[in-house]
């Protein structure tokens, strides 16, 4: 966004995150919960009972005039929209989805683009792709996310949840279930629709402006809803009798014999001629039942189920439940790009059916009739065509003549240095293996090798950990063998809203600052992106 304000080019642009990347503003929310999953739940919740302030906002009359001045001429990132929204007591995650429907230019995660259930649940905002050009930054990761958007576990318990969902919404298991219809959304005024529909996404209105129904068309919708879910009922029972019956680990694969395959696997549960796993055709329209073309039957009808309210307080097992089902449906059209596992679980561990997605072609051959183009930029996609080649035949078949420019770090820029495979001073070998990250000699070896390199690069050197998980386990070894004089400190990974975070925030810079200052200027430093770690 810095840089595209240093151009005269002033398209309408938006900026979709999580709600926890500034785009909730209410604070009784925030305080709710500590992740984007709780904080979904809380917003649903509050939505539910009309006791966010901020979304209720997005239907005052004056919202549209006041957006609109707004964007004359600005360029508004996430800080830009959460202050508007605050100034105009408006939900900023429903103004950036309701702007991204219109947008000449749009920012936001991967997973917007390449996972197509988080592509449904954000909205319509970002479900159709079509004719899109589609531009993907430090695309090296392109390949892992496209398989893991492709994988999923089932747990027995998520199957059983959602198994009693379905039964309670018809009446099969307790009280049924009480839901209303959610009547269409009203016809909005002209000054709305002149500005394209801008802030008024259809979630909020179908929501938040309902009309009164007649009793009579509002039973029959529900009742429409109610008997197509059914059938999901067997396929979850089905599914999770399956995961009771198994008694010792089983893997499918495309290299095993038939019976051990994933085409096989899907027999034994009926799944291949499963109809509620079929896609809606494209050509079709949303029926009564909310079949949305493109989409499996049984992901679309949950997630209409869900977003009309009609699901009651189920809705995040059942929202949880869509997902599973948009995955299971992806791999049962591509069985021959999957390895399969079922577990019958113990020791702690609940009976599963993992699907991993081995071939970026499961997510990128989707997009292949959507997108007009598909831009990858890196600068370290090298070597190209084995690059290339991992993310599948579609992609491949697509492929321009590559863009390729000189690497712009000069060699008195590079500096090459040795650690030994075990110093004196370390218990363990350095090799990185799975296991090897979860033993204690195994950091700390890590962590005297960081200081020996740190003693050969005075000016400060970047390092890269896989995951935050392994950053914390880091942490806490290395902490335990700290010596005089030596500080370790980490900035807090969520910086939270309010005095408190920002209290833990400029705690930890206070101890680092103090940390150089008392240590002569030649001193080395290591510091880890993105988590502020600093050794001194």
């Amino acid at each position: 966004m810095k840089e595209l304000r240093r151009t005269p080019y002033r398209p309408v642009v938006a900026v979709l995150g999580s709600r926890e990347a500034g785009l909730c503003v209410n604070p009784a929310v925030l305080q709710s919960a500590d992740n984007d999953g709780q904080i979904r739940q809380a917003c649903r919740q509050a939505r539910q009972q009309k006791s966010c302030q901020f979304h209720s906002g997005l239907l005052s009359s004056d919202l549209p005039e006041l957006a609109a001045n707004k964007l004359r001429g600005e360029l508004w990132d996430i800080e830009d929209a959460a202050q508007f929204a605050m100034a105009s007591n408006s939900c900023p995650y429903y103004l950036a989805h309701s702007l991204a429907r219109h947008a000449e230019l749009v920012f936001c995660p991967y997973s917007y683009v390449l996972d197509p259930s988080v592509r449904q649940a954000a909205g319509l905002s970002c479900a159709d792709l079509t004719g899109r050009i589609v531009i993907l930054d430090e695309a090296h990761n392109v390949e892992s996310v496209c398989r893991d958007a492709g994988s999923a576990e089932l747990t027995l318990d998520q199957l059983k949840a959602a198994l009693s969902a379905v039964k309670r919404l018809l009446g099969e298991e307790g009280p049924m279930q009480t839901v209303h219809a959610v009547a269409p959304a009203p016809r909005r005024s002209i000054q709305v629709e002149e500005l394209g529909g801008f802030f008024v996404p259809a979630t909020v209105s179908e929501v938040s402006n309902s009309l009164p129904q007649d009793a009579k068309s509002s039973a029959k919708r529900s009742g429409g809803f109610l008997h197509a879910v059914r059938p999901l009922g067997a396929l979850l029972q089905r599914i999770c009798n399956f995961l009771s019956d198994i008694r010792e680990p089983t893997t499918y694969a495309p290299h095993l014999p038939e019976h051990r395959r994933v085409e096989a696997l899907f027999r034994i549960l009926k799944l291949d001629s499963e109809p509620m796993l079929r896609v809606v055709p494209s050509c079709g329209t949303r029926s009564a039942e909310g079949n949305v073309p493109g989409m499996p039957r049984a992901e679309s009808l949950l997630r209409e189920l869900v977003g009309r309210g009609l699901s009651g307080s189920f809705s995040s097992q059942l929202e949880l439940a869509a997902t599973l089902f948009g995955q299971l449906a992806a791999a049962v059209r591509r069985p021959e790009l999957y390895v399969a596992r079922a577990h019958p679980g113990g020791q702690g561990q609940q009976a599963h059916l993992h699907l991993w997605l081995m071939s970026a072609e499961g997510t990128l051959a989707k997009l292949d009739n959507e997108l007009h183009a598909f831009v990858l930029m890196s600068g370290t996609l090298s070597p190209l065509p084995t690059t290339i080649a991992e993310l599948g035949p579609t992609f491949q078949s697509r492929t321009l003549t590559p863009v390729a420019a000189n690497h712009v770090v000069g060699q008195e820029s590079l500096r090459v240095v040795t650690v030994p495979q075990q110093s004196p001073s370390a218990s363990s070998k350095l090799e990185c293996t799975f296991h090897a990250w979860k033993r204690l000699p195994f950091l700390l070896s890590i962590g005297h090798a960081l200081l020996k390199i740190v003693q050969a690069i005075p000016a400060g050197i970047l390092i890269f950990l896989p995951s935050y998980d392994l950053l914390e386990r880091c942490l806490e070894a290395w902490q335990k063998t700290e010596d005089d004089g030596q500080l370790l400190s980490c900035e807090p990974r969520r910086k939270g809203k309010g005095k408190g975070g920002k209290n833990r925030s400029a705690g930890t810079k206070r101890r680092y600052r103090g940390a150089v200052e008392r240590v002569p200027d030649e001193a080395p430093e290591a510091t880890i992106a993105g988590s502020g770690l600093a050794k001194s």
